[in-house]
């Protein structure tokens, strides 16, 4: 049963990969990782491949730590490329 569980969470995240990157919510830079890791843990998930598996499910949860600092890299590439929103372009404008 936790094997199920495992899959099914691996499987959901790479629906939420794929749907954030189809409807550009997340970057690529940071959806393709985790899609490509959740396909990793699907795999570890379904069969016991030993050291291989361990390897897997490493690249999982790095997919994972990496979608979490994607938001902090966000804000940094934001401010350090002085990324400006649309009202601040319009004011700057007239």
């Amino acid at each position: 049963m936790l094997r199920v569980g495992i899959f099914v969470m691996a499987a959901g995240s790479w629906v939420f990969a794929v749907g954030g990157l189809r409807s550009a919510t997340l970057p690529r830079w940071a959806g393709l990782p985790l899609a490509l890791g959740s396909v990793f843990g699907a795999l570890a998930a379904v069969r016991d491949l030993g050291y291989v598996g361990v390897v897997l499910w490493v690249a999982f949860g790095l997919a994972w730590a990496w979608m979490g600092l994607a938001p902090i890299v966000e804000v940094v590439i934001g401010y350090w490329g002085g990324k400006r929103s649309k009202t601040e372009r319009r004011s700057a404008r007239g």
